[in-house]
């Protein structure tokens, strides 16, 4: 926690504001429908910064997705790991079984053979999908992951 103050000290605050007021009018609701991999939604039941029902919103809005809940606030990944990660694992370990039995690819073993890329063990790229920006974000460069 001392490292969150330190780094909020740190900060512009015209810029925490100008990011905060981003964050509030943030929606994906016009594209989060079309997610069409297999998903987990870790929601910290306990969230002030993100509500629970937003969360949960999020969470519905994808199709298949799974919830994986823990009673915490926001930062419980940091300040809690010993109780977050296993949850973490948990959506991570449905995730790798959904999608093993969606494309019959073991996903533990999928290789990116993009060019000019060596094999990197644990990539999520599958066949058939395309990977598309977040509304706002650039494209990926030609040839990246």
């Amino acid at each position: 926690m001392q490292w969150a103050w330190s780094e909020f000290r740190r900060s512009d605050l015209v810029k925490l504001i100008e990011a905060a007021q981003a964050l509030v009018r943030y929606s994906a609701d016009d594209w989060i429908g079309d997610v069409d991999v297999p998903t987990a939604v870790v929601v910290t039941t306990e969230d002030r910064l993100v509500p629970p029902s937003l969360q949960q919103r999020l969470a519905t809005g994808i199709p298949g997705a799974r919830v994986f809940e823990i009673d915490g606030d926001d930062p419980v990944a940091v300040r809690e790991p010993e109780r977050f990660v296993p949850v973490l694992v948990d959506a991570c370990m449905n995730v790798s079984g959904r999608t093993e039995l969606s494309t019959g690819i073991d996903a533990r073993h999928v290789r990116d053979q993009s060019p000019g890329r060596g094999s990197i063990a644990g990539s999520t790229r599958l066949p058939g999908k395309v990977r598309r920006p977040l509304p706002g974000m650039p494209p990926a460069p030609p040839g990246s992951p």
